[in-house]
């Protein structure tokens, strides 16, 4: 599992949906996954829609937005994973998925829930438009709190397998590599190591 529960954390790890919604940290039955990942959206949001008239160097705006972009997909993703019917090219045009909302602007309405389709079709268009801003303008981001052109390819793959995409799937699995070729051996490590050193248990 991936909630320690000495410390209470509420993580949403990616890739995963296991512990991310039904347990003790729904107080009160309110859905702590539904709220955090909109309010991801929400500040991705308001990054797309102004940063573009931000101060500031053009390079840096333009791989800020796509890293906005790549995180709404992120959070699409997770959302679209949670709470709606897994994608099936024959129906996801009418399978219900989630509210799809693409600006910052705060309104007291009832949303509707898009089609699991909309909600894929906006995941891909992120990431290719975040991928394409983040690559081309690639400020060598070293981080492992922020988006990369390697993460959102490595998203991109994932959701590309989601849908049955495969072909798709191997070229972004192919460009992630080609981005990063390295890896992390875990054949020698023990339980205890991953309990110690990722606060797992």
């Amino acid at each position: 599992r991936y909630l320690n529960t000495d410390r209470g954390e509420y993580p949403l790890h990616p890739f995963t949906f296991e512990s991310t919604h039904e347990h003790n940290s729904m107080f009160n039955g309110y859905d702590q996954a539904w709220k955090n990942l909109y309010k991801a959206i929400y500040y991705a949001n308001v990054v797309v829609d102004n940063v573009d008239e931000a101060n500031g160097n053009a390079a840096a705006k333009a791989y800020t937005k796509g890293e906005a972009l790549a995180l709404r997909a992120f959070s699409y993703f997770k959302l679209i994973n949670l709470y709606a019917a897994p994608y099936n090219e024959s129906t996801a045009s009418t399978d219900l998925g989630v509210p799809l909302k693409l600006d910052p602007t705060v309104q007291s309405e009832s949303y509707t829930r898009n089609s699991v389709q909309e909600i894929y079709d906006q995941i891909n268009a992120d990431l290719e438009m975040g991928i394409q801003l983040m690559t081309n303008n690639d400020q060598r981001v070293t981080s492992k709190f922020k988006l990369t052109p390697i993460a959102a390819n490595l998203l991109a793959s994932r959701v590309a397998l989601y849908q049955k995409k495969y072909e798709d799937v191997i070229s972004y699995a192919d460009r992630t590599i080609s981005l990063n070729s390295n890896l992390f051996d875990i054949s020698n490590n023990t339980m205890s190591f991953a309990q110690t050193r990722w606060g797992y248990g």
